[in-house]
């Protein structure tokens, strides 16, 4: 009883110190800056479906965009979400971009919800986007306030760059990147406390993760090593380690239980990913690492040219939908910002390699072609870059900060109207 009251009165304590409410006033004020972010790229999407403006090609890939599709937050692989929480997996094996390789934790809570509240399948994905996106952002002040270099404005220029960052707008479609954003900010936070009951959570986060997207199964190689690392076994014990471990497994094998039973492939996932090769054939592993490593050029390549998607955007009219430089760009500053935090320790040994990873697994399960289309998504997670970028811009006065923000502020805006036009614009 009377530990009982001893940790009630250290919470209470807890709760009115200082740096608690430093957290409190930074959580409102990241709340604050994702809605007010939220409304305005949302308006861009409507203005792009209702005003597409010339240049903006409007066939691209899987997903063309018709006149019959109001919804502007459903586009791409938000098609493909919307069809798996109305009608399931389409049958293994019935052509290109087959819906199979997404995994179901976003369209079955989707369906879920739009159950529940009887609200379209539509508007439930973008409910549930936004408010798994809200949960993220309001768990990032708590997710900053362990590192000891932050002082107030490096958090909210983070929280300002996570908000604006030009491919963020994912966050607020029907894509299912804002559910497993909160996966990975429960999931590094349950890490970093160092408790036994929190080593626990983490690994029903790293489930919850894995269950979402293919790139979740990073979350639990990152725990297994964070133990090993650690030597939990000493401090937690044994059966807390394997119950840690267990948990994380479970997404992927829920994921491959389902497909098992809906489409009797439990891992159809992984043997439908051929039918999103754009690329002509299977190019040899070495050849793609060279490709990557050479940075060689995606609208120089003859592949990219004989392809329909590669005419469509270089026949554009726009400079960004031909040249992808979203993309490209993500792809150059990743490693780089992976280098600098590991050299100057700005974040977690758990956080770069996470970082690491979902940087890196997204290619082995895609041809490069595929994986430099995809990667200003993928980048989204990778927290390296956010902590490198914060660190340098702080050095820099503030009409320079604003004005960067201005910038960024000005191309997340555009992204989201060429996204609502039904424009490949990454």
């Amino acid at each position: 009883m009377c530990s009982v009251l001893q940790a009630a009165m250290h919470h209470q304590e807890f709760l009115s110190s200082p740096a608690y409410q430093e957290i409190r006033r930074d959580r409102i004020w990241a709340l604050l800056v994702a809605a007010l972010s939220s409304l305005t790229l949302l308006a861009a999407m409507i203005c792009g479906a209702a005003f597409p403006a010339h240049g903006f090609p409007q066939t691209v890939g899987s997903s063309q965009i018709t006149d019959n599709e109001p919804w502007p937050w459903i586009r791409f692989d938000a098609l493909h979400y919307r069809n798996i929480a109305v009608r399931g997996y389409d049958p293994p094996g019935v052509g290109n971009f087959s819906n199979v390789v997404f995994f179901p934790g976003y369209p079955l809570l989707v369906w879920v919800v739009s159950s529940v509240t009887f609200l379209p399948i539509e508007w439930s994905m973008l409910a549930v986007s936004l408010v798994c996106f809200l949960a993220g952002v309001a768990l990032l002040p708590d997710y900053l306030a362990h590192y000891s270099w932050m002082d107030q404005r490096h958090r909210r220029l983070w929280i300002l760059l996570f908000c604006l960052w030009p491919s963020s707008l994912f966050f607020r479609a029907g894509y299912s990147e804002s559910m497993f954003l909160f996966g990975c900010m429960a999931f590094l936070l349950a890490v970093r406390s160092g408790h036994r009951r929190r080593l626990v959570h983490a690994g029903y986060w790293a489930a919850w993760a894995s269950a979402t997207r293919a790139v979740g199964l990073a979350l639990p190689a990152v725990l297994g090593l964070h133990l090993l690392r650690t030597r939990a076994w000493r401090s937690h014990g044994v059966p807390a380690v394997l119950i840690a471990l267990a948990l994380s497994g479970l997404g992927l094998l829920a994921v491959c239980s389902y497909q098992q039973l809906v489409i009797g492939d439990a891992f159809g996932f992984w043997h439908e990913r051929a039918s999103w090769h754009l690329r002509p054939g299977n190019a040899a592993w070495w050849e793609q690492i060279t490709s990557l490593l050479v940075g060689e050029p995606v609208w120089n390549a003859e592949w990219y040219r004989d392809s329909d998607t590669g005419r469509a955007l270089i026949d554009s009219d726009c400079w960004f939908c031909r040249y992808h430089w979203l993309n490209w760009g993500s792809l150059v500053l990743c490693p780089i910002c992976l280098i600098v935090s590991l050299h100057k320790k700005l974040v977690s040994y758990e956080e770069w390699l996470l970082g690491l990873f979902l940087w890196a697994i997204p290619y082995f399960g895609h041809t490069y072609w595929n994986y430099a289309f995809s990667f200003a998504r993928y980048s989204l997670f990778v927290f390296p870059v956010y902590a490198v970028c914060v660190r340098y811009l702080s050095f820099l006065p503030d009409w320079a900060v604003w004005g960067f923000f201005g910038m960024l502020l000005a191309l997340v805006m555009f992204f989201s109207y060429g996204f609502g036009a039904g424009c490949n614009v990454f």
